[in-house]
């Protein structure tokens, strides 16, 4: 994975295509699902610290860091998506 650009917002280069099946794993993850970026064909998911979103079918995404430890909170996010 690579990131990119910016102090609370960044593009995360990832291995996998993102797709409905990554949705879902961000769901359980305890994000909310935005259903009508969904049916646009937009990944579009949020919690209390971050908003990440994408086309589906594409290799990166965009997140947007809300919290005050972005760091920390970035990094147990980079784990929990790479074992998606």
């Amino acid at each position: 994975m690579e990131t990119c650009c910016g102090k609370t917002a960044l593009i995360l280069k990832i291995d996998k295509t993102v797709t409905k099946e990554m949705l879902a794993k961000f769901v359980q993850m305890g994000f909310k699902e935005e259903a009508h970026f969904t049916k646009a064909g937009i990944l579009y998911v949020t919690n209390s610290k971050f908003t990440i979103t994408t086309p589906f079918g594409t290799t990166r995404l965009q997140i947007k860091c809300k919290s005050k430890n972005c760091d920390n909170d970035l990094a147990s996010l980079e784990d929990a998506i790479r074992l998606m």
